[in-house]
């Protein structure tokens, strides 16, 4: 149960991110914006996670896995409700701004339950499992998202990632026990913090593939923001069609990505960025 409760909040992050994409025109319109400034809340909620990815790490370190992931998806949950009570798009950046960095926890603490609990195949096995959920779930929810629209309203797309916001809590408290032992934590010292930080930026390997996996995110998420007011103001598509041509977009970019795989036997794997 232990490693299935963090699994099920990891969804959290590229659920919130994509589900909302085919209503970005219906968003405008409600609160009467010019088009394309819904793609604000998109980047309002990508620095919301570039904030709380660097910072939920070392909390967790500090305070247990724990309490930092109750917080986290309990101030979602709250952020989810502003979300969709918002009355203006400043409004709106900003829940989710504060919605992001909250989620955070559940893309950050997950990984290191897994480090916790397991080492060598039994982690790579359950480390997997929660990519496996973090490429699944991207494909769905924008069908998801595209459908729901033709009988709901964008609002009560915030209201049911609320509602999703909740249950994680609810599952957290009865099946999450705390994976790191008190004498495991580390000092929480900003000085220390920002020392590691700046050694990380000396090394060049490191420099090398975030500057690749930037630059991959910069064209990524330009085309998420301009999608939805292309495809459906300029080309017609329902907020359904368009959900369902972004997941068949998401499938050959999967893929594309295993025939790259196959194809090139790379001898020495690329450092993880995410376990900085």
């Amino acid at each position: 149960m232990a490693s299935s409760s963090p699994g099920v909040s990891d969804a959290v992050g590229p659920v919130s991110t994509d589900i909302y994409l085919p209503a970005f025109p219906a968003l405008e319109e409600s609160l009467h914006s010019p088009a394309g400034s819904a793609g604000m809340t998109l980047s309002a909620w990508m620095i919301g996670l570039a904030i709380g990815q660097i910072t939920m790490g070392p909390l967790a370190d500090r305070f247990g896995r724990r309490i930092p992931m109750l917080i986290g998806m309990s101030v979602y949950t709250l952020g989810s409700v502003g979300c969709a009570m918002a009355t203006s798009m400043t409004s709106m950046c900003l829940f989710r701004l504060i919605a992001a960095i909250a989620a955070s926890a559940s893309i950050v603490i997950p990984s290191a339950c897994v480090r916790d609990l397991s080492t060598g195949n039994d982690a790579a096995r359950l480390m997997s499992k929660l990519i496996l959920i973090q490429g699944i779930v991207p494909i769905l929810a924008p069908m998801l998202g595209g459908i729901a629209l033709d009988y709901i309203s964008w609002r009560a797309i915030f209201w049911v990632s609320a509602v999703y916001g909740a249950l994680c809590v609810l599952l957290l408290l009865r099946a999450f026990p705390e994976t790191l032992p008190v004498e495991s934590r580390r000092e929480l010292r900003p000085l220390s913090l920002l020392h590691r930080y700046l050694t990380i930026t000396r090394d060049r390997s490191f420099i090398t593939n975030a500057l690749v996996w930037g630059f991959c995110g910069f064209l990524s998420f330009t085309y998420l923001t301009a999608a939805p007011t292309v495809f459906e103001h300029i080309f017609g598509f329902t907020p359904a069609h368009y959900g369902m041509l972004f997941g068949l977009f998401a499938v050959c970019m999967i893929g594309s990505s295993q025939i790259n795989g196959a194809w090139w036997d790379v001898s020495a794997p690329l450092p993880c960025l995410a376990g900085v």
